[in-house]
């Protein structure tokens, strides 16, 4: 009889006990309470500081920074972009690859006559040419010719018995000119590298010897180009046109107007050390 009873009992007790268990979890007092605590353990503990890398916390630092700066430096007024100068009064200012003020230009090249239709006139040209600014100078040209005659002087003697040596060819020439560079710039060779270059204007006057013994004044008119190589070598091209007249081998005077190519190299002196 006490052996059950103390049983009955003790089962009671323990199913008393776990209703009220289950009871505070649903109410929340036990969790609310655990909850608590663990706040206050937080605030009495002490916190853990970051762990510094080097050079990972500047650069993130510096990365801060420049966002800032960017997000500070917005521009939100555009009304003084109403102001700005149109691009007619805005100049600019370049310096030539190829200096010239107070250098002397020596010239030399091989040069031919491309109009006459009796001979093959061809020859060496030597110039000189001092730069009294970029744009201005003054130059001498000494030319000296050799003709041999072309097949229709030939023919011209064979059929009619006239010889092409009485229309004369020039021997040489000597003049001074004015040169003028007004254009100046930059272009490409094959796509792989920038040859500076310049283009000049030539007006002067000479006198020529011909072929048959005369000479005369000559007006001499020209235009050509400078490649630079370096500040002291160039290769360069010249047409030029020789107006004059002089007398045949008959007595007569006759006018000639030569188209005269030139090829050469270019060699400037004194050392370009002002740029």
């Amino acid at each position: 009889m006490n052996r059950r009873f103390k049983t009955l009992f003790t089962t009671a007790l323990v199913s008393l006990l776990a209703g009220s268990i289950a009871h505070a979890q649903d109410s929340g007092g036990i969790g609310d309470d655990l909850n608590v605590i663990e706040m206050e353990l937080d605030k009495t503990a002490p916190r853990q500081q970051p762990t510094l890398v080097p050079g990972a916390n500047q650069r993130i630092d510096a990365n801060e920074d420049r966002v800032e700066a960017q997000q500070n430096n917005k521009l939100t007024d555009f009304s003084g972009l109403t102001k700005l100068a149109p691009f007619s009064e805005i100049s600019v200012i370049q310096k030539r690859f190829l200096p010239k003020t107070g250098r002397v230009q020596f010239t030399g090249g091989f040069s031919t006559i491309t109009n006459n239709p009796w001979f093959f006139t061809a020859g060496v040209t030597l110039k000189a040419a001092y730069y009294l600014t970029e744009a201005w100078g003054i130059e001498g040209t000494y030319s000296a010719m050799s003709s041999s005659q072309r097949q229709a002087a030939k023919e011209l003697h064979d059929n009619n018995g006239v010889s092409a040596d009485s229309f004369g060819f020039p021997k040489n020439y000597i003049g001074a000119d004015v040169k003028y560079t007004p254009f100046y710039g930059k272009m490409t060779w094959m796509n792989k590298k920038i040859v500076p270059f310049e283009h000049y204007f030539t007006g002067g006057a000479g006198n020529t010897s011909v072929s048959t013994g005369g000479s005369g004044f000559t007006l001499h008119f020209g235009t050509g180009q400078n490649f630079a190589l370096s500040k002291r070598f160039s290769v360069n091209w010249d047409f030029s046109m020789m107006n004059y007249s002089a007398k045949s081998t008959d007595g007569t005077t006759q006018s000639f107007s030569d188209l005269l190519l030139t090829v050469g190299m270019s060699f400037f002196y004194p050392e370009a050390k002002y740029r």
